[in-house]
């Protein structure tokens, strides 16, 4: 335990027994009744000596004597920061649509552009660029953030994409050719504080061409019930194209968190084993080509 103060009460007749009682106790903090030596414990957890969620606090301490007189006496104590927060990334997961045939100069991005996300508008009128957050709970030189990339998937010489260290933002450094449209670059964030913890992120970044055709959201999320029966709709997948007249064709390209094959069948992709029940292991959907309707 480290001892934080030490109370003296004066007693006239020296050697007299007195006793000190926390009218207000507070976890971590532990006044000795004998000798008045304040102490922290030494416990390190969320509900007692932490200064994200209360920094300063106050107790208030009553000495009382062998005679029943009693004195009072308070302590104001003030927490002072370690690094004991990582940097935490916010608005996971992260998806964003960058235009092949244009690329973007950090500098020479305005003020408007780098507050807004490619989020809000997922077209390629955006510029390619797109901003990660990562925030963490500690003050001073512990909550800085800086970011890096500690990985760019495909692999390129020079780098594909560049961030900058104290905004987030990533940006492509080159436009790349008509053939890239369809492909994806995977970058891993990395976010470090001030006292060296550090957290990373990954960056899903679609490729698409600057005249294609845009879905309407970067991401599509849906919940469904273990009992939904087979053609039953889970959600539906739009997109728009440079002619609004045109007609889309719809498919799935890749679906990394099914253990099911995908057959195509009547213009509907489906689980082979549709007679099977649905089950949180075992997740297949479909999706109607000409509708964009995901279903089970």
């Amino acid at each position: 335990n480290l001892q934080l103060l030490f109370f003296y009460s004066r007693i006239v007749i020296f050697g007299f027994f007195q006793r000190f009682i926390t009218l207000d106790p507070h976890p971590g903090i532990f006044v000795h009744p004998l000798t008045g030596g304040v102490f922290a414990t030494g416990k390190q957890n969320s509900t007692e000596l932490d200064r994200e969620s209360t920094a300063n606090f106050t107790m208030n301490i009553l000495v009382r004597d062998a005679e029943n007189r009693i004195g009072t006496a308070v302590i104001h104590i003030h927490l002072l920061d370690i690094n004991d927060y990582q940097p935490e990334f916010i608005g996971l997961p992260y998806y964003v649509t960058f235009c092949v045939g244009s690329s973007t100069s950090f500098n020479a991005l305005n003020e408007q552009s780098i507050d807004r996300n490619i989020e809000a508008d997922p077209t390629c009128k955006s510029l390619n660029n797109f901003k990660v957050t990562a925030i963490d709970k500690d003050k001073g030189i512990n909550g800085t953030v800086v970011y890096s990339l500690t990985n760019i998937r495909p692999r390129a010489e020079p780098p594909l994409l560049s961030i900058n260290s104290t905004s987030g933002h990533i940006y492509l450094l080159r436009s790349l050719p008509s053939d890239w449209t369809g492909r994806q670059i995977e970058a891993v964030v990395a976010a470090i504080d001030g006292g060296g913890l550090s957290s990373t992120a990954i960056v899903n970044i679609h490729l698409v061409a600057e005249n294609g055709p845009q879905f309407s959201a970067i991401l599509y999320s849906a919940t469904v019930l273990e009992s939904v029966p087979i053609g039953e709709t889970v959600t539906s997948v739009e997109a728009v194209g440079i002619n609004n007249d045109a007609s889309l064709i719809y498919r799935i390209v890749s679906a990394k968190s099914m253990k099911q094959i995908l057959m195509s069948s009547n213009d509907l992709f489906h689980d082979f084993k549709e007679k099977d029940p649905l089950t949180l292991e075992d997740c297949p959907f479909g999706l109607e080509f000409n509708t964009g309707e995901t279903k089970h």
